[in-house]
């Protein structure tokens, strides 16, 4: 069984990102800098990138709990362009340094797996999407 467990999937989409509690914006910003190496990051720049500026694609933003207590939110989980991610401590812009890049998840500084992104990927392969 999967130590950790992706819930509560959001889409977030150009209708509905500047309605995100202020972290988050933050987070996108983040995620708008690692993801795409962006000079001026911002939550429009990130959002732009993500959805290649269609206004029905989106991102996702996902809970990340611990399988066996699910009511605590450990990480934010960014995914966006199907294939990469971002990973933050849950209500902070603290990045956790793990991400995944094309479908895996890794130390984004040393692209090792670390035990959190092990942990990451085991719960990202067993995503319940409805």
């Amino acid at each position: 069984m999967s130590r950790l467990t992706f819930t509560n999937c959001r889409h977030i989409g150009m209708d509905n990102y500047k309605t995100l509690a202020p972290v988050f914006q933050e987070q996108m910003t983040i995620s708008s800098a690692l993801g795409f190496g962006t000079e001026n990051p911002s939550a429009d720049d990130f959002m732009d990138q993500s959805t290649d500026g269609d206004p029905d694609a989106y991102v996702e933003l996902w809970d990340v709990v611990e399988t066996a207590n699910p009511d605590k939110v450990l990480y934010d989980a960014w995914i966006y362009l199907v294939d990469t991610a971002n990973v933050f401590h849950h209500g902070t812009a603290n990045d956790t340094g793990v991400g995944m890049i094309q479908f895996g998840f890794v130390d984004i500084n040393t692209n090792e797996e670390t035990e959190l992104a092990l942990d990451m990927q085991e719960a990202f392969e067993n995503i319940e999407r409805s």
